[in-house]
């Protein structure tokens, strides 16, 4: 028996019983359903190979009868599952569903076919309204905070739909204008694989700066749009789905106030803060272009802006109260001051100058010890929480490989006990590229697959082989379930009938 709406296929690989012209001694036969007067698909018998046999709903029963006198070799048959005609096969047929389920902005298949690329362009069911209403938006004059979200928001993102915001501030009374300070909510969900979100700033001259962003983790947006200067957020994403989406939401700065865009924060004159704190944010995939006030060789001429923060050096730092040294997940550091972000390579101690240390007495000097090319990150969970199990909201949980390491995604067991896991592990080759089960005597059946980018093992596995991958050859999918007996079995069912004949 199959799952409902699926159908069963079978297929002879070998055939040698006792030969009977109505197959009325040795045979093998095939019921369509489960009772054992459910009408025949197959009787056969003797050595002549027999076409594949299709049931018409999820259950054949099997019987093979052999009697005491002659025997052979036996028969060898395997049999796969498909959906029923009438319905959308998914997932490698392991998903079958009504038509009425595709495009209807809910996911049923893993593999996303009911809700492709497909159901925006052609603009089917429910999406012939997003379609319609595209997702561009111009934003003027903003005296206020507000947020734009995209849609399906915080379903899944619609695949092959591009997105384009513009916002820009009204100015103030006296002509001078507020600084936009935007930040992404939760839930985050922008796959790094399919692209990633390009933020700038720009005026009447061209971009100002510009940030990228994508993972699974929302957080402020490190740069903010001042005196007048527009801010875009535009995002083409692939043709499948790449996570939850994202929503904006935005708030003014005063121009007599202190904008600090990384943390997000705004500080009034009364406050007395007079320099963004440095928290460099480690839950972004985030590249800023150097700012004007700070120069590549000579260090910062004045206020110093931050450049990029993917990952950086491991930073050690000795502070005067208690000598202590701090690191941060994965090498990457977030309490280094702007001022020491330009030597962060030299390898050598930086001593700040007198008005740095008025402002931090308590910190005197950073060691920057550079690391060498930087290793794959990948996320690390194992077991069965919503997190490790769905691939969204790991961003805490990523760490380092090393050098000859890439990320794995492992599904372990199968129907409702099913765990993952994902890591590192040694190098991934294409055999591994694609989804590929395995079941070992007495263990529960693996799936497992791998790749090579920066936090990539997001991956939700399907359970069974993907026909793209090397490994995957007609009948070895996890789908077709090898169903065999030799003559061991015959042997075994004739002695069976002898011993049942001579009590009777």
């Amino acid at each position: 028996m199959v799952d409902e709406g699926q159908r069963i296929v079978i297929v002879f690989n070998a055939l040698e019983i006792e030969h009977h012209a109505q197959c009325s001694y040795d045979y093998l036969q095939i019921r369509d359903g489960s009772e054992p007067t459910a009408p025949s698909l197959s009787k056969v018998c003797g050595n002549s190979m027999q076409s594949p046999v299709t049931s018409s709903g999820n259950n054949v029963l099997i019987n093979f009868r052999s009697d005491t006198s002659v025997g052979g070799e036996g028969f060898n048959i395997e049999w796969s599952v498909e959906c029923l005609p009438t319905l959308i096969s998914c997932d490698y047929s392991a998903t079958c569903i009504n038509q009425s389920k595709t495009c209807d902005l809910i996911k049923d298949c893993n593999d996303w076919t009911d809700e492709g690329a497909d159901c925006l362009e052609q603009g089917l069911g429910a999406y012939a309204a997003l379609k319609n209403a595209g997702c561009t938006s111009n934003i003027e004059n903003i005296v206020g905070s507000a947020s734009l979200s995209t849609p399906n928001y915080p379903n899944f993102y619609i695949a092959g739909m591009d997105c384009a915001w513009t916002l820009s501030a009204a100015p103030e009374s006296d002509g001078r204008f507020p600084t936009i300070l935007a930040s992404f909510d939760d839930p985050f969900g922008v796959a790094c694989s399919a692209g990633s979100i390009q933020i700038t700033t720009s005026d009447n001259n061209g971009v100002v700066e510009s940030t990228t962003v994508c993972g699974d983790q929302a957080g402020p947006i490190a740069i903010g749009a001042e005196e007048g200067q527009t801010m875009t957020l535009t995002f083409s994403p692939s043709s499948v789905p790449i996570g939850q989406g994202y929503r904006v939401q935005w708030s003014l700065c005063p121009p007599d106030s202190l904008a600090c865009p990384v943390t997000g924060q705004c500080f009034p004159p009364e406050s007395g803060v007079l320099s963004c704190p440095s928290d460099m944010s480690t839950t972004q995939d985030m590249t800023t272009e150097v700012g004007e006030g700070t120069t590549a060789e000579d260090g910062p001429t004045s206020t110093p802006r931050a450049s990029s923060t993917v990952r950086q050096d491991i930073v050690t730092t000795t502070s005067s109260w208690d000598n202590s040294t701090m690191y941060t997940e994965a090498g990457v550091y977030s309490w280094l001051f702007e001022y020491a972000e330009w030597q962060k390579v030299s390898g050598k101690m930086i001593n700040f100058p007198e008005w740095q240390k008025s402002n931090f007495p308590e910190w005197q000097e950073f060691e920057v010890q550079p690391r060498g090319p930087d290793n794959t990150m990948c996320y690390h969970c194992e077991g069965t929480s919503r997190e490790c199990m769905t691939g969204n909201g790991l961003g805490g949980y990523a760490i380092e490989c090393q050098e000859d390491e890439a990320c794995w995604v492992e599904r372990i067991g199968e129907d409702f006990n099913v765990s993952y896991k994902r890591s590192c592990q040694p190098s991934c080759n294409d055999y591994w590229l694609y989804e590929t089960c395995m079941t070992a005597d007495g263990q529960a059946k693996m799936c497992k697959l791998c790749c090579t980018d920066d936090r990539c093992n997001t991956h939700i596995l399907t359970g069974h082989n993907d026909p793209r991958g090397p490994a995957y050859s007609g009948h070895s999918g996890a789908e077709e379930i090898l169903a065999s007996l030799g003559l061991v079995a015959i042997l075994a069912l004739a002695m069976c009938a002898d011993i049942l004949s001579l009590v009777t």
